[in-house]
Order: structure tokens, then sequence, then C-alpha cells
């Protein structure tokens, strides 16, 4: 085995790691119980909100799509390091993985981006209600300003 496909293993190694630590942290933010582990939610109604979303995207959106892209680039960088860089496979395998991971981050943003209240299906359990009740209040707020 060469030194780059070792250093490629050790580099993938390193990349799973951090995705493995981000995906650990996805799942605190979504079933831990602790009020560290809930402190992205928004506590104020959504009248007294001054932002969108941002938080609430970054603990529910944002950390499994990075962890994901992450867990999905470590087995690629010693992949391309064994098949070669530019040849055929190695090419085919890295395009098709940035096609998918491109046409996830572009879906991903348009679910969370600008937005004040996230798609429901994303929230945690204990969070839902809560914010379904706030969805319809917009709903009805809109309703009363036409």
């Amino acid at each position: 085995m060469s030194m780059d496909v070792a250093i490629s293993f050790l580099m993938g190694l390193v990349v799973a790691g951090a995705g493995a630590a981000l995906l650990l942290l996805a799942a605190w933010f979504r079933w831990g119980r602790s009020t560290a582990a809930r402190r992205w939610a928004r506590r104020i109604h959504i009248d007294q909100a001054a932002n969108y979303a941002a938080v609430e995207a970054l603990a529910l959106a944002w950390t499994p799509m990075i962890a994901q892209t992450l867990l999905l680039a470590a087995p690629a960088i010693p992949l391309v390091a064994l098949l070669g860089r530019g040849s055929e496979a190695a090419s085919t395998v890295i395009g098709v993985l940035v096609i998918v991971e491109l046409v996830l981050w572009m879906a991903m943003l348009l679910l969370t981006v600008y937005r004040w209240i996230l798609p429901l299906w994303m929230y945690p359990a204990w969070l839902r209600e809560t914010r379904r009740a706030e969805v319809e209040h917009l709903k009805a707020q809109r309703g009363r300003r036409r």
C-alpha cells in the first residue's frame, strides 16, 4: 500500500469521525431531555419572534445534513485513492456522490431558509404540537388580514 493510499484512509477515518460526532450531536438535539439539549428550540410565541427559525434549522436540518455529507465523503476519499485519481471509475463515483449531495442540499435549503416555522415533520415529537398550533395561529392571522 502506498503512502497516498494510507494517508487517504486516515483522512477518511477523520472525516468519518467528524461525521459521526455531528450525527450524535444531531441525535442529542432531537432526543435529549436536558435544557442544554433543547436550547435551540424557540421558547417565545411566534408573535414575539424577531427572526426566522435559523437556530432550529441549524439543529434539526443542517447538523444532520453536514453529518451525512461527511459520512458520505469518508469512504469516497480512500476509494478515489484506491481507484486512482482521474480514472473513469473514480470520476463516476465522485460525480454521482456530488450530484446526490447537491440535490439533497438544494432540497434542504428550500425547506429551511427564510421560514418562521420549519416543516412540521422536522420537529421532534415533543415540539411538534406546539409548532402545529403556531402554524394554525399564523393561518388564522393571515385569514383576518384579507
